[in-house]
């Protein structure tokens, strides 16, 4: 054997526009979990997440808020929060752009590391 490597894989090559597609009507199971544990586990205060990249790629705004805002609520079958600290996590979507040509953005703050936020507040904000 030799350590050159040659492709079997047949078929018909996809571009951007239909691998963008094909994610954004996937359900991406956990991967808000595990986004939302990251960052809290990085004690960084806030962060824009990155919409429509990386794990999100092929996600919009609106699908990346909901998406985050669940697992923030997640409870186990009694009734408990699967994350102690979800509510101290607030969810922000906002519009930079206008109405007919929107430029939406998601951030994270955790509220128990900015000095006067509301760390009750169960409120998530969206424009």
């Amino acid at each position: 054997m030799t350590s050159t490597a040659t492709s079997n894989v047949a078929g018909k090559t996809l571009d951007m526009d239909a691998i963008t597609k094909l994610l954004s009507e996937t359900r991406t199971r956990g991967d808000y979990d595990v986004y939302l544990d990251d960052f809290y586990n990085s004690g960084q205060p806030g962060v824009e997440v990155p919409v429509g990249d990386g794990q999100f790629a092929g996600k919009d705004a609106m699908n990346v808020y909901t998406g985050l805002n669940n697992a923030k609520k997640k409870q186990t079958k009694e009734g408990q929060l699967v994350r102690e600290w979800g509510p101290k996590i607030r969810v922000i979507k906002k519009n930079f752009g206008t109405k007919d040509v929107p430029d939406e953005h998601v951030f994270l703050i955790n509220t128990s590391l900015v000095e006067g936020a509301d760390s009750s507040s169960e409120e998530d904000d969206t424009e």
